[in-house]
C-alpha cells in the first residue's frame, strides 16, 4: 500500500484518523467529484472534533475487473492525472492498493482490518454502486453497516438521460464527441506527454507542429481534427490538433497528436505539455496533393480561430 501527501505529493505514512472515499476513480468525473465533494465536507464538519483528521481517497492501483477478467479498458487517467485532481480538489492523501494484496479478505474483514484499523477510518464515503470485499460481496448499504452508520452514499449522478460513468466517457471520447465526454469529465480531456521530433513537415508548410504519442493504455479520440487548448508554461494557448496517422504524408500505423499551436514561436522538443481537446472540426481526410492538405489546414485554423473569438 502507497500512501501519497496530495499537498507535497511525497510518500507519507497513514494519519491517524481518515475519513475515506472509496471507489476506483478512472476519469475523476462529475460522478466522483461528487463522492470528493461530499468527504470534504464531512472533513471540515468533523475537523472541530477531530483536529487530526485528513481527508483520503482509497483506490486500486488496477481495477479489480481489469485483474479479474483480464480486460484492459482505455483508461481516462493516468495515476499522476488522477494525484492532481485530487489535490486540485481538496484532499489531503490518497491510499493507493495492490489487488492482490486483499482481494481476498471478506467485506467484515476489509473493514475492521484496512478501513478502522489501518487507516484510522472514522467515516467513509461512496458510490451507490460501490462493491468491495471477497466475490464483491459488500455493497454500499452492508458499508454503512460495518461503519455503524458513519458512511454517506452518493446517488446516481446523471448528464442528460444519461448515468455519468467511464465507461459512458469512454464511449462518447471514442467517437470524438469530447464535448460531451467533457461535459461528464467536468474538465477537458487531454494528453500530456512529451514533446518529439517529427519529419518537419509542418515546418516546411509554414505551418509548425508539435507531436506526442498516447500512452498505450489511455482512451484515445476518434480520429480527426480537434480544436484545442495546449497549456504551455502555466499559460493556455489556443492550438488545433490532428489525431490520427497523417494518411496524406505517411499512413502509418501508429496514432499520434499532432498540433499548432497559434501564434507561437519556440522550442517545445523534449518537454511535457498538455493539450486539451474541446471540439471536433472533421474526420482526418487523405488528399492528394500537398497544396490542398496546406489549403484545409488554413481553413482549420481559421475556424479555431473563430471558435476561440467567440469565447
Amino acid at each position: 500500500m502507497t500512501v501519497i501527501d496530495l499537498h507535497s505529493f511525497e510518500t507519507t505514512s497513514a494519519p491517524d484518523e481518515t475519513i475515506l472515499c472509496l471507489g476506483n476513480f478512472d476519469g475523476v468525473h462529475l460522478g466522483h467529484r461528487a463522492l470528493i465533494a461530499q468527504t470534504v465536507k464531512r472533513k471540515e464538519e468533523l475537523i472541530s472534533t477531530h483536529p487530526t483528521l485528513k481527508s483520503g481517497i482509497w483506490f486500486f492501483r488496477r481495477s479489480p475487473h481489469e485483474i479479474i477478467t483480464g480486460e484492459k479498458p482505455a483508461h481516462l487517467t493516468t495515476l499522476d492525472e488522477k494525484l492532481k485532481i485530487f489535490s486540485s480538489l481538496g484532499l489531503d492523501v490518497a491510499f493507493i492498493y495492490d489487488y492482490s494484496e486483499i482481494g481476498k479478505l471478506p467485506p467484515e474483514r476489509f473493514v475492521s482490518e484496512v478501513l478502522k484499523k489501518e487507516f484510522g477510518c472514522i467515516f467513509s464515503v461512496c458510490g451507490y454502486n460501490f462493491r468491495f470485499g471477497l466475490n464483491a460481496a459488500g455493497d454500499a448499504s452492508l458499508l454503512s453497516e460495518l461503519m455503524n452508520g458513519n458512511a454517506h452514499t452518493v446517488d446516481n449522478v446523471t448528464f442528460g438521460n444519461a448515468g455519468v460513468c467511464s465507461s459512458e466517457i469512454r464511449k462518447l471520447i471514442a467517437e470524438g464527441n469530447v464535448e460531451e465526454a467533457n461535459a461528464m469529465l467536468g474538465r477537458h480531456y487531454s494528453l500530456t506527454a512529451e514533446i518529439l521530433h517529427g519529419k518537419q513537415l509542418g515546418r516546411r508548410l509554414g505551418i509548425p507542429t508539435i507531436n506526442q504519442k498516447f500512452p498505450s493504455d489511455v482512451a484515445i479520440p476518434q480520429k480527426g481534427i480537434y480544436i484545442s487548448k495546449t497549456l504551455i508554461d502555466g499559460t493556455y494557448m489556443p492550438s488545433v490538433s490532428n489525431i490520427g496517422v497523417r494518411p496524406s504524408v505517411e499512413n502509418g500505423a501508429s496514432i499520434n497528436c499532432e498540433t499548432y499551436i497559434l501564434d507561437f514561436d519556440g522550442d517545445l522538443y523534449g518537454k511535457t505539455v498538455s493539450v486539451e481537446f474541446l471540439k471536433k472540426l472533421r474526420n482526418e481526410i487523405k488528399f492528394d496533393c500537398i497544396e490542398a492538405l496546406k489549403a484545409q489546414i488554413t481553413k482549420d485554423i481559421e475556424r479555431t480561430k473563430e471558435y476561440f473569438d467567440k469565447k
